[in-house]
């Protein structure tokens, strides 16, 4: 890598959605406890998804 070149700054977000409302909520839980990691604090728990397919946000 050449020293004297400009480096973009990028931010990335992890988005989960888990199969059901449990897991969801345990994820979300273990994300919370997991916030001193830089990777989990990027990341977010959006819902989940029900038997039928149906998308259910937390």
């Amino acid at each position: 890598m050449i020293a004297d070149t400009h480096k973009e700054i990028r931010k990335v977000i992890t988005v989960f959605a888990s199969k059901n409302k449990s897991n969801a909520q345990q994820l979300e839980t273990e994300l919370t406890e997991a916030n001193f990691d830089s990777r989990a604090q990027s990341s977010l728990v959006v819902g989940y998804i029900e038997p039928g397919g149906t998308f259910q946000s937390l």
